[in-house]
């Protein structure tokens, strides 16, 4: 379920191949009729550069870019896009992975500079990101892009996943014509749920150890000594490798552990420290699937 949109002509109210647009009758949407609901695939030269409706794209050719607001419940734009997906496991907890950024358009005062998007899976919100702001001038086609993931956990083998631009601030409301937003989406990722990371390489103090985690619910383990426990005690300098898998993923990770004597520094207490002491995790996530 690959969105490829290199090739793809920007357009009012198109959208990249296998999507649709979130309908005015769904009940996540605010929009007022059917031509109150149409999304624009958006790119550098338009459709509409005069009116704002302009950018660059995070990836390929082009970027979709929906509007929210309008002069009251009776005449009000909600443009949102959706797909549905299959291949989840029930029970297994999955990200949804974009790039947002703030479009804004001219002709209508909707020039809000900052905004998000709320994602759901069928009808339930799984998530609203966290805002993005943009100070640039509505003309812009340097837009700048933030990476956003909202979490949900399955409960089907098929779920329809949505996106409708949502404003973060009280100037947007179903009866306030101004301050309307218009936001864009591009590269949109289903995650599939890993467990924890054993982190980036490390170095440790001489004579310590490091406790290597990988438990994850219902799955079993094999590290690079054959051994199946979900930890892993390092004592010596080495590269360390563990393969996790349950009903939700199959995961690899590697880390590599040097160990380093630790400098003895003078002051009121003798202190000893070791650069590197400690493995943060990582927050890369791994890319299930991609939408967008």
């Amino acid at each position: 379920m690959n969105s490829d949109l290199n090739g793809t002509v920007a357009g009012s109210s198109c959208l990249p191949t296998s999507w649709q647009n979130v309908p005015d009758t769904d009940p996540a949407s605010l929009a007022s009729g059917v031509s109150q609901a149409t999304s624009d695939l958006t790119d550098i030269n338009g459709p509409l550069a005069s009116n704002g409706i302009v950018g660059n794209p995070y990836s390929g050719a082009t970027f979709t870019s929906g509007l929210m607001g309008g002069g009251g419940p009776s005449f009000f734009w909600h443009e949102g896009l959706m797909q549905t997906v299959s291949g989840f496991v029930v029970g297994c907890a999955y990200g949804i992975g974009f790039h947002q950024t703030v479009v804004k358009q001219s002709n209508t005062d909707y020039l809000d500079t900052s905004g998000a998007w709320a994602v759901y899976f069928d009808n339930t919100l799984a998530g609203v990101s966290a805002s993005t702001i943009s100070l640039l001038p509505v003309s812009s086609i340097s837009k700048v892009w933030e990476y956003r993931v909202v979490t949900f956990t399955a409960t089907a083998t098929t779920h329809t996943i949505k996106f409708l631009p949502a404003d973060d601030d009280p100037d947007q409301s179903t009866n306030n014509s101004l301050g309307g937003l218009r936001m864009g989406i591009d590269s949109i990722y289903i995650l599939s749920a890993t467990p924890s990371s054993l982190g980036n390489d490390t170095t440790i103090c001489q004579g310590g150890n490091l406790l290597l985690n990988a438990t994850a619910t219902g799955a079993t383990y094999l590290w690079q000594d054959n051994s199946t426990n979900p930890t892993f005690n390092v004592t010596q300098a080495g590269t360390y490798w563990v393969h996790v898998t349950n009903a939700c993923n199959t995961f690899d990770d590697t880390i590599t552990v040097a160990y380093d004597t630790a400098p003895i520094l003078t002051s009121s207490s003798n202190l000893s420290i070791c650069k590197g002491s400690a493995a943060y995790p990582s927050t890369t996530p791994r890319p299930f699937l991609k939408l967008l």
